[in-house]
């Protein structure tokens, strides 16, 4: 017989009573491990809750990106760009009015007090003057009959040079016979 809602509910109840009791049970047992260690290697509560580990580098997971301090480019009304992703709009605009993008840049810390305008600008990506982007490369099967398979280079030379000699041939042919 299917149980009633009632059935359910009560069921329910006694199995969260019984969740809560096992997790105070084993968060005790874990707690007490937890103290263990940390005595054992000097942690304290900063160094388990707070920002990291004092003296050495903070682990970070793969997930986490690094952060830039502040904005790579800023101008005089409060618009900034870190210099990552697209240009946005107001640099765009600034740039199509002629203003070089090195006046936007933001004197860093780590630049020595040399400011935006005496820092040496970006080097461009240039390509190489020898290297130009490959070109798709057309079937040669939809260059030949739909029914043909498609010569390699190789063979097709020699019987291209064997058309031309039977055809020069046989140009030659009929006068020699005319002239006999």
């Amino acid at each position: 017989m299917p149980k009633t809602y009632a059935q359910l509910r009560n069921e329910m109840e006694a199995l969260q009573h019984r969740m809560e009791a096992a997790r105070r049970k084993e968060g005790a047992g874990a707690l007490k491990e937890i103290r263990k260690l940390a005595s054992l290697y000097g942690f304290t509560a900063e160094d388990v809750f707070g920002d990291g580990p004092k003296g050495g580098t903070a682990l970070k997971t793969s997930s986490q990106a690094p952060t830039q301090d502040g904005p790579k480019y800023q101008d005089g009304h409060g618009n900034s760009w870190s210099g990552r992703g697209p240009r946005p709009r107001w640099l765009r605009e600034a740039l199509e009015r002629g203003e070089a993008i090195e006046s936007f840049l933001v004197a860093a810390e780590g630049t020595g007090g040399v400011s935006a305008a005496n820092r040496r600008a970006p080097a461009k990506k240039r390509r190489s003057a020898g290297r130009r982007p490959a070109a798709k490369k057309a079937s040669r099967r939809t260059a030949e009959a739909p029914g043909r398979k498609a010569a390699s280079k190789k063979a097709a030379k020699p019987a291209a040079r064997k058309r031309k000699a039977a055809v020069s041939a046989a140009a030659e042919a009929p006068e020699a016979g005319a002239a006999e």
